[in-house]
């Protein structure tokens, strides 16, 4: 496995898939003798980033409030100019 991993060619992943992070607005409490209920209503309450260099076991979850591309940006400059300056 060392002969793979090559300190100045990291295999990075970056998922830049939108994935909402959803909260409940209220809570649903079950009556006796029914079935379990779910409301469909949501609360948002941002959008995550997972950034991860899967031949060393590194992963970073990264969450913000919302998904724009200095948001992107930010990623991106964080990869290159503080995780791996020496690429």
């Amino acid at each position: 496995m060392n002969d793979l991993i090559d300190e100045q060619r990291p295999v990075v992943c970056l998922d830049e898939a939108a994935k909402q992070i959803l909260g409940a607005v209220r809570a649903v409490t079950p009556t006796a003798g029914t079935r379990k209920r779910f409301d469909n209503e949501y609360e948002r309450c941002g959008t995550y980033a997972l950034l991860c260099e899967p031949l060393v076991s590194w992963r970073e979850v990264w969450v913000k409030a919302r998904r724009t591309r200095w948001d992107y940006a930010d990623v991106v400059r964080y990869l290159c100019d503080e995780k791996y300056p020496a690429v």
